[in-house]
């Protein structure tokens, strides 16, 4: 297994000192995915706003295997 570090940039930079231990790069991007989905239902508003946030997954080489980037907004209301 090889250790995989989830790196969040959405404004400020969240570094992933820990890493998690998966089989493949395939499990690497589903735990990408996921990891995207929760910070999206979370109830934190701030994420509503249009800011991109931008998931860089590196190997523990520092090495970039991929990158994730989500953004999610509110529609303005129409009268």
């Amino acid at each position: 297994m090889a250790r995989y570090y989830f790196n969040l940039q959405d404004g400020t930079s969240f570094p992933d000192n820990q890493g998690k231990e998966l089989e493949t790069v395939r499990r690497a991007r589903i735990a990408a995915i996921d990891y995207a989905a929760e910070m999206l239902r979370s109830p934190n508003e701030d994420l509503w706003k249009g800011q991109e946030s931008v998931l860089r997954v590196t190997d523990a080489r520092g090495a970039l295997l991929f990158t994730l980037a989500f953004c999610a907004s509110d529609a303005l209301a129409v009268a």
